[in-house]
Protein backbone atom coordinates (compact mmCIF):
# COMPACT_ATOMS: atom_id res chain seq x y z
CA UNK A 1 0.00 0.00 0.00
CA UNK A 2 1.14 3.56 -0.35
CA UNK A 3 0.29 6.90 1.08
CA UNK A 4 0.16 10.05 -1.01
CA UNK A 5 2.84 12.39 0.28
CA UNK A 6 2.49 16.16 -0.09
CA UNK A 7 5.07 18.80 0.93
CA UNK A 8 3.64 18.84 4.46
CA UNK A 9 0.75 17.40 6.43
CA UNK A 10 -1.41 20.47 5.92
CA UNK A 11 -1.14 20.80 2.16
CA UNK A 12 -3.24 18.54 -0.02
CA UNK A 13 -2.31 18.01 -3.63
CA UNK A 14 -3.75 16.12 -6.59
CA UNK A 15 -2.41 12.59 -6.84
CA UNK A 16 -0.42 13.17 -10.02
CA UNK A 17 1.60 15.90 -8.25
CA UNK A 18 2.55 13.70 -5.30
CA UNK A 19 5.21 11.07 -4.77
CA UNK A 20 4.42 7.53 -3.64
CA UNK A 21 5.99 6.26 -0.44
CA UNK A 22 5.96 2.48 -0.62
CA UNK A 23 5.06 0.71 2.59
CA UNK A 24 5.96 -2.97 3.05
CA UNK A 25 2.71 -4.80 3.80
CA UNK A 26 3.40 -8.46 3.03
CA UNK A 27 3.36 -11.05 5.76
CA UNK A 28 6.72 -12.40 6.89
CA UNK A 29 5.81 -15.92 5.81
CA UNK A 30 4.87 -14.84 2.26
CA UNK A 31 7.62 -15.89 -0.14
CA UNK A 32 6.78 -15.01 -3.76
CA UNK A 33 7.85 -17.30 -6.56
CA UNK A 34 11.16 -16.33 -8.07
CA UNK A 35 10.59 -14.63 -11.41
CA UNK A 36 8.92 -11.69 -13.10
CA UNK A 37 5.51 -11.08 -14.57
CA UNK A 38 5.06 -12.55 -18.03
CA UNK A 39 2.98 -9.54 -19.06
CA UNK A 40 4.75 -6.43 -17.77
CA UNK A 41 8.17 -8.05 -17.24
CA UNK A 42 8.82 -5.93 -14.16
CA UNK A 43 6.94 -6.78 -10.98
CA UNK A 44 7.81 -9.88 -8.96
CA UNK A 45 5.05 -12.46 -8.76
CA UNK A 46 2.80 -12.16 -5.71
CA UNK A 47 -0.02 -14.65 -6.30
CA UNK A 48 1.39 -18.01 -5.39
CA UNK A 49 1.77 -20.25 -2.39
CA UNK A 50 1.66 -22.04 -0.16
CA UNK A 51 0.99 -19.58 2.64
CA UNK A 52 0.05 -20.15 6.25
CA UNK A 53 -2.27 -17.18 6.49
CA UNK A 54 -4.90 -15.60 4.24
CA UNK A 55 -5.35 -11.88 4.82
CA UNK A 56 -5.27 -9.11 2.24
CA UNK A 57 -3.85 -11.18 -0.59
CA UNK A 58 -5.70 -13.96 -2.41
CA UNK A 59 -4.67 -16.72 -4.75
CA UNK A 60 -6.00 -15.92 -8.21
CA UNK A 61 -6.28 -18.84 -10.60
CA UNK A 62 -5.58 -18.87 -14.31
CA UNK A 63 -9.25 -18.04 -14.99
CA UNK A 64 -9.09 -14.89 -12.82
CA UNK A 65 -11.29 -16.37 -10.09
CA UNK A 66 -10.57 -17.45 -6.53
CA UNK A 67 -8.61 -20.67 -6.42
CA UNK A 68 -8.59 -22.92 -3.36
CA UNK A 69 -5.39 -24.46 -4.67
CA UNK A 70 -2.51 -22.05 -3.98
CA UNK A 71 -0.48 -23.66 -6.76
CA UNK A 72 -3.11 -22.81 -9.40
CA UNK A 73 -1.92 -19.45 -10.64
CA UNK A 74 -0.81 -17.87 -13.85
CA UNK A 75 2.57 -16.17 -14.23
CA UNK A 76 1.21 -12.66 -13.66
CA UNK A 77 1.86 -10.10 -10.95
CA UNK A 78 -0.99 -8.71 -8.87
CA UNK A 79 -1.34 -5.53 -10.93
CA UNK A 80 -1.68 -7.42 -14.19
CA UNK A 81 -4.21 -9.84 -12.71
CA UNK A 82 -6.37 -6.87 -11.77
CA UNK A 83 -5.87 -5.30 -15.19
CA UNK A 84 -6.75 -8.39 -17.22
CA UNK A 85 -9.22 -10.22 -15.01
CA UNK A 86 -10.86 -7.53 -12.90
CA UNK A 87 -11.39 -4.78 -15.47
CA UNK A 88 -8.80 -2.32 -14.24
CA UNK A 89 -8.86 0.97 -16.13
CA UNK A 90 -5.83 2.63 -17.68
CA UNK A 91 -5.99 5.40 -15.10
CA UNK A 92 -7.01 3.74 -11.79
CA UNK A 93 -6.83 6.95 -9.74
CA UNK A 94 -7.93 10.09 -11.55
CA UNK A 95 -5.46 12.97 -11.53
CA UNK A 96 -8.04 15.30 -9.94
CA UNK A 97 -8.45 13.13 -6.83
CA UNK A 98 -7.38 14.80 -3.57
CA UNK A 99 -5.74 12.47 -1.06
CA UNK A 100 -4.62 13.49 2.41
CA UNK A 101 -0.94 12.66 2.99
CA UNK A 102 -1.78 10.30 5.86
CA UNK A 103 -4.18 8.18 3.78
CA UNK A 104 -3.07 4.81 2.41
CA UNK A 105 -4.28 3.52 -0.96
CA UNK A 106 -3.57 -0.02 -2.12
CA UNK A 107 -2.08 -0.71 -5.53
CA UNK A 108 -4.91 -1.49 -7.94
CA UNK A 109 -7.57 0.68 -6.27
CA UNK A 110 -9.78 2.81 -8.54
CA UNK A 111 -10.88 6.30 -7.48
CA UNK A 112 -12.95 8.42 -9.82
CA UNK A 113 -12.74 12.04 -10.90
CA UNK A 114 -13.23 14.74 -8.27
CA UNK A 115 -13.22 12.45 -5.23
CA UNK A 116 -11.67 13.42 -1.89
CA UNK A 117 -9.94 11.03 0.51
CA UNK A 118 -9.48 12.42 4.03
CA UNK A 119 -6.86 11.81 6.73
CA UNK A 120 -6.11 8.32 8.02
CA UNK A 121 -8.17 6.49 5.40
CA UNK A 122 -7.12 2.97 4.40
CA UNK A 123 -8.30 1.78 0.97
CA UNK A 124 -7.05 -1.60 -0.26
CA UNK A 125 -6.52 -2.63 -3.86
CA UNK A 126 -9.92 -4.34 -3.82
CA UNK A 127 -11.86 -1.06 -3.98
CA UNK A 128 -13.60 0.80 -6.81
CA UNK A 129 -14.80 4.32 -5.96
CA UNK A 130 -16.80 6.40 -8.43
CA UNK A 131 -16.78 10.09 -9.29
CA UNK A 132 -17.19 12.99 -6.84
CA UNK A 133 -17.15 10.82 -3.72
CA UNK A 134 -15.98 11.87 -0.27
CA UNK A 135 -14.38 9.40 2.14
CA UNK A 136 -14.14 10.79 5.69
CA UNK A 137 -11.27 10.48 8.17
CA UNK A 138 -10.15 7.06 9.42
CA UNK A 139 -12.40 4.97 7.18
CA UNK A 140 -11.24 1.45 6.32
CA UNK A 141 -12.53 0.15 2.99
CA UNK A 142 -11.81 -3.14 1.26
CA UNK A 143 -10.28 -5.30 3.98
CA UNK A 144 -11.49 -8.93 4.26
CA UNK A 145 -14.85 -9.50 5.92
CA UNK A 146 -15.37 -11.36 9.19
CA UNK A 147 -15.74 -14.89 7.87
CA UNK A 148 -14.28 -18.04 9.43
CA UNK A 149 -14.68 -21.80 9.32
CA UNK A 150 -13.81 -24.07 12.22
CA UNK A 151 -11.55 -27.06 11.77
CA UNK A 152 -13.41 -30.15 12.97
CA UNK A 153 -10.32 -31.71 14.49
CA UNK A 154 -8.31 -28.81 15.92
CA UNK A 155 -11.30 -26.45 16.50
CA UNK A 156 -9.11 -23.70 15.09
CA UNK A 157 -10.86 -20.84 13.33
CA UNK A 158 -9.59 -20.31 9.81
CA UNK A 159 -10.33 -17.22 7.75
CA UNK A 160 -12.41 -17.67 4.61
CA UNK A 161 -11.13 -16.12 1.36
CA UNK A 162 -12.56 -12.76 0.30
CA UNK A 163 -11.61 -12.35 -3.38
CA UNK A 164 -14.33 -9.86 -4.34
CA UNK A 165 -14.39 -6.07 -4.25
CA UNK A 166 -16.00 -3.04 -2.65
CA UNK A 167 -17.71 -1.01 -5.40
CA UNK A 168 -18.88 2.50 -4.50
CA UNK A 169 -20.94 4.49 -7.00
CA UNK A 170 -20.83 8.16 -7.96
CA UNK A 171 -21.61 11.10 -5.64
CA UNK A 172 -21.41 9.04 -2.44
CA UNK A 173 -20.40 10.45 0.94
CA UNK A 174 -18.85 8.27 3.62
CA UNK A 175 -18.37 9.94 7.01
CA UNK A 176 -15.59 9.32 9.55
CA UNK A 177 -14.64 5.90 10.90
CA UNK A 178 -16.82 3.80 8.59
CA UNK A 179 -15.73 0.23 7.85
CA UNK A 180 -16.78 -1.44 4.59
CA UNK A 181 -15.63 -5.04 4.08
CA UNK A 182 -14.97 -6.54 0.67
CA UNK A 183 -17.00 -9.47 -0.59
CA UNK A 184 -16.61 -13.19 -0.16
CA UNK A 185 -19.06 -14.51 -2.79
CA UNK A 186 -20.03 -11.21 -4.48
CA UNK A 187 -18.94 -7.58 -4.47
CA UNK A 188 -19.94 -5.33 -1.59
CA UNK A 189 -21.79 -2.46 -3.31
CA UNK A 190 -22.79 1.08 -2.33
CA UNK A 191 -25.11 2.67 -4.91
CA UNK A 192 -24.91 6.14 -6.46
CA UNK A 193 -25.71 9.14 -4.20
CA UNK A 194 -25.88 7.03 -1.03
CA UNK A 195 -24.67 8.67 2.19
CA UNK A 196 -23.16 6.70 5.08
CA UNK A 197 -22.83 8.33 8.50
CA UNK A 198 -20.13 8.05 11.20
CA UNK A 199 -19.13 4.73 12.83
CA UNK A 200 -21.20 2.55 10.52
CA UNK A 201 -20.20 -1.03 9.72
CA UNK A 202 -20.97 -2.52 6.31
CA UNK A 203 -20.14 -6.24 6.27
CA UNK A 204 -19.07 -8.43 3.36
CA UNK A 205 -21.42 -8.98 0.39
CA UNK A 206 -23.82 -6.17 1.39
CA UNK A 207 -25.71 -4.50 -1.46
CA UNK A 208 -26.91 -0.94 -0.78
CA UNK A 209 -29.04 0.67 -3.46
CA UNK A 210 -29.03 4.18 -4.84
CA UNK A 211 -29.86 7.33 -2.89
CA UNK A 212 -29.95 5.68 0.54
CA UNK A 213 -29.14 7.09 3.99
CA UNK A 214 -27.28 4.80 6.39
CA UNK A 215 -27.09 6.78 9.63
CA UNK A 216 -24.60 6.71 12.51
CA UNK A 217 -23.75 3.47 14.34
CA UNK A 218 -25.87 1.33 12.02
CA UNK A 219 -24.65 -2.25 11.48
CA UNK A 220 -25.45 -4.13 8.29
CA UNK A 221 -24.45 -7.78 8.65
CA UNK A 222 -23.21 -9.99 5.83
CA UNK A 223 -25.17 -10.26 2.56
CA UNK A 224 -27.85 -7.73 3.55
CA UNK A 225 -29.61 -5.98 0.65
CA UNK A 226 -30.99 -2.44 0.99
CA UNK A 227 -33.32 -1.17 -1.75
CA UNK A 228 -33.08 2.23 -3.44
CA UNK A 229 -34.18 5.37 -1.54
CA UNK A 230 -34.24 3.63 1.85
CA UNK A 231 -33.19 4.96 5.27
CA UNK A 232 -31.49 3.06 8.08
CA UNK A 233 -31.75 5.13 11.28
CA UNK A 234 -29.05 5.50 13.96
CA UNK A 235 -28.08 2.40 15.92
CA UNK A 236 -30.14 -0.02 13.80
CA UNK A 237 -28.89 -3.59 13.40
CA UNK A 238 -29.86 -5.72 10.40
CA UNK A 239 -29.01 -9.41 10.62
CA UNK A 240 -27.30 -11.29 7.81
CA UNK A 241 -29.13 -12.21 4.58
CA UNK A 242 -32.02 -9.81 5.23
CA UNK A 243 -33.58 -7.94 2.29
CA UNK A 244 -34.94 -4.43 2.87
CA UNK A 245 -37.23 -3.16 0.12
CA UNK A 246 -37.17 0.11 -1.77
CA UNK A 247 -38.24 3.37 -0.10
CA UNK A 248 -38.30 1.67 3.30
CA UNK A 249 -37.31 3.10 6.68
CA UNK A 250 -35.63 1.22 9.53
CA UNK A 251 -36.36 3.02 12.80
CA UNK A 252 -34.00 4.18 15.53
CA UNK A 253 -32.21 1.34 17.33
CA UNK A 254 -34.19 -1.38 15.57
CA UNK A 255 -33.11 -5.01 15.37
CA UNK A 256 -34.22 -6.34 12.00
CA UNK A 257 -34.48 -10.13 11.77
CA UNK A 258 -37.09 -10.49 9.01
CA UNK A 259 -37.31 -9.22 5.44
CA UNK A 260 -38.84 -5.77 4.95
CA UNK A 261 -41.20 -5.04 2.04
CA UNK A 262 -41.08 -2.00 -0.23
CA UNK A 263 -42.52 1.27 1.14
CA UNK A 264 -42.55 0.00 4.72
CA UNK A 265 -41.50 1.55 8.03
CA UNK A 266 -40.30 -0.84 10.73
CA UNK A 267 -39.00 -0.24 14.23
CA UNK A 268 -38.53 -2.02 17.52
CA UNK A 269 -36.63 -5.05 18.78
CA UNK A 270 -37.40 -7.22 17.00
CA UNK A 271 -38.50 -4.75 14.32
CA UNK A 272 -42.04 -5.00 12.99
CA UNK A 273 -43.93 -2.95 10.39
CA UNK A 274 -45.95 0.01 11.65
CA UNK A 275 -46.56 1.98 8.47
CA UNK A 276 -47.04 0.84 4.89
CA UNK A 277 -47.16 3.30 2.00
CA UNK A 278 -47.35 6.13 4.57
CA UNK A 279 -50.61 4.77 6.04
CA UNK A 280 -50.92 3.63 9.66
CA UNK A 281 -51.66 -0.07 9.82
CA UNK A 282 -55.08 -1.04 11.11
CA UNK A 283 -55.14 -1.20 14.89
CA UNK A 284 -51.95 0.88 15.38
CA UNK A 285 -52.86 4.33 16.75
CA UNK A 286 -49.36 5.23 17.91
CA UNK A 287 -48.10 8.69 16.96
CA UNK A 288 -44.45 7.85 17.59
CA UNK A 289 -41.92 8.46 14.86
CA UNK A 290 -39.99 5.64 13.18
CA UNK A 291 -36.77 7.56 13.39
Amino acid sequence: MYGVIGPDHHNWKPLHECSKNKVHSRLSDHKPKTGICERCGKEPLEFNGPRKTNTDYAYIGTNGNWSGNPDDYSELCRSCHLLLDRGKSKQPIHESVLVHPTAQIGDGAHIGEGSIIHAGVVITGYVRIGKRCVVGPNCVIGTPGFGYTQDEETREWKRRPHPYFVVIGDDCEIAASVCIDRGRHRNTVVGDRTKIDHFTHIAHNVLIGKNCLIIAHAMLAGSVTIGDDSIVSPGAVIRDWIDVGKRSHIGLGSVVVKHVDDDTVVYGSPARPHYTNLKIEEGDTSESSAA
